[in-house]
């Protein structure tokens, strides 16, 4: 009798269990956002938000790959402004058929302008929608948001997934929300990637063009506000810093600009420690690379062994030169985007307790951060 209803209790609970939701919603009633962009809106103290949604009723498995020839593209974008991104959703939201949902978000973009402004109300508005993933990559877009966010999608199917490539594969920085929340409330600094539209040929009408987009280089913030942006060569050496890229190619040259070689670094890695001295903390950044010559044009006709010596010794000061470059004006406008400050809090608190009221300042007029390259040929290329 007692293991009949043990029984029938464990078929009540297994039941019970398989009710369902009381308050899903069905595939079919939602709209999947996987993109955000957000602009300064065209009145005064007003913001612009733009949605990027897959259209399934499009998405074809026996479709090509590239959006950018389809007469039907798989992706709508909708825009609206208001008072806050709150209410341009619900502007948005109010208009559609079925119910958005924001768990699908991959990407957050927004302007240079809307950058400089200050993107406290973007970050608090992430941290209080529980929907909204705060892994979701924030990107930079240089020029008109809007040329952005039409991106033609050359290669993909939408315009996020090529905005999410420029996001992963280490060919700049990787920042996410969550980044950039923890470096605010701890008064840090950060960067992210910086990129720009341009106009090229369209591949199905020659006499059209299509946005393309890539990368410019890194937009640099500190306290929630874009200070200022770093070129594609200088930025390269912050992503390494931060152990964020892959296969840079760098150019050197010698004998006054009669010889030059081409190398692509396979391997990168960034590290930083501080050292407290009697003046004050020092900061070293340790850039190591190993790299393959890819192309060498010698004048005097030598062999790459014999100017390998050179060839690096010239690669050595191209990064340091360009790293101490993007320090120096990140120095300058008192953006601490290494986030060095982490590193004082981590070995030095009772120092970082009497600075971090004034750190950007601090950062800014008696930082000193020196750089040392540790960087090797894996091999001469096909010359042996």
């Amino acid at each position: 009798m007692k293991t009949t209803l043990m029984k029938i209790g464990l078929m009540v609970i297994l039941l019970c269990s398989i009710t369902g939701c009381w308050s899903k919603v069905e595939l079919d009633q939602r709209i999947f956002v996987n993109g955000v962009f957000v602009d300064v809106g065209e009145e005064p103290g007003t913001v612009k938000v733009s949605i990027s949604t897959p259209l399934t009723n499009r998405l074809d498995s026996d479709q090509l790959s590239g959006g950018g020839g389809g007469k039907d593209k798989p992706y709508s974008l909708i825009t609206k402004q208001s008072t806050s991104i709150g209410k341009a959703l619900e502007y948005i939201h109010k208009d559609l058929s079925r119910q958005l949902s924001l768990s699908e978000i991959k990407v957050v973009m927004i302007s240079e302008q809307y950058g400089e402004q200050g993107i406290g109300d973007l970050l608090e508005w992430i941290k209080r929608e529980p929907d909204v993933p705060i892994g979701a990559y924030l990107l930079v877009a240089s020029g008109k948001l809007d040329d952005a966010a039409h991106l033609t999608p050359i290669f993909e199917q939408l315009p996020t997934t090529v905005l999410l490539s420029f996001a992963t594969q280490g060919y700049m920085l990787n920042t996410t929300i969550k980044d950039c929340l923890v470096a605010d409330a701890a008064g840090l600094g950060y960067a992210a990637t910086l990129l720009q539209n341009d106009k090229i040929h369209s591949a199905a009408d020659a006499h059209k063009s299509e946005t393309w987009t890539g990368i410019k280089g890194a937009a640099l913030f500190q306290q929630g506000r874009l200070k200022g942006t770093l070129p594609y060569e200088e930025a390269k050496t912050i992503a390494w810093a931060y152990g964020h890229l892959k296969f840079p190619i760098y150019s050197v040259q010698w004998d006054h600009g009669k010889s030059k070689a081409d190398l692509k670094f396979t391997y990168t890695n960034g590290k930083t420690s501080v050292k407290m001295t009697p003046n004050g903390p020092v900061f070293t950044v340790h850039l190591k690379g190993r790299a393959s010559i890819i192309a060498k044009k010698d004048a005097s006709h030598r062999f790459v062994k014999d100017v390998s010596g050179t060839i690096m010794n010239q690669m050595r000061e191209t990064v340091s030169e360009d790293f101490r470059k993007s320090i120096a004006y990140s120095q300058q406008i008192g953006a601490d985007v290494l986030q060095l400050g982490f590193l004082l809090e981590w070995n030095a608190p009772q120092y970082w307790q009497q600075v971090k009221g004034k750190w950007p300042e601090h950062y800014k007029k008696d930082a000193e951060v020196r750089v040392v390259t540790k960087l090797s040929l894996d091999d001469y290329g096909k010359e042996y």
